[in-house]
């Protein structure tokens, strides 16, 4: 699960070539990608779909209980500093965090299953 929006734009956001090729490294491993966000992650997460043809764009698509299920579900979540990361450590799923002007001191995942 790649969760690639964050509320506070692009300075708190990976760049949306990095996202797709991690999704693309994913894919050619076997492994599936969706890409979840509200209505608002709507613009970088097709963007990253564009790059990287496969990934299943659902932002803005689900409700926030369905993007809850999806996240549990997954082996692996890639996510901004963002609510959708907290979601992923509540729910125990593996999380790699990445940060750009937040800090992981201020607002880490609060889960032993997270990589900042």
């Amino acid at each position: 699960a790649l969760m690639p929006g964050a509320e506070f734009g692009p300075a708190k956001r990976w760049p949306s070539d990095h996202y797709a090729g991690l999704a693309r490294d994913m894919m050619a491993k076997g492994l599936g990608v969706v890409l979840l966000g509200s209505k608002n992650d709507a613009s970088v997460t097709g963007e990253i779909a564009a790059l990287a043809p496969g990934a299943i764009d659902l932002a803005g698509k689900t409700r926030l209980e369905d993007a809850i299920d999806l996240i549990a579900a997954a082996k692996l979540a890639v996510s901004n500093d963002s609510g959708l990361m907290h979601v992923a450590a509540a729910v125990g799923t593996p999380i790699v965090a990445v940060y750009g002007s937040t800090s992981p001191e201020n607002t880490p995942p609060l889960s032993e299953h997270s990589e900042l």
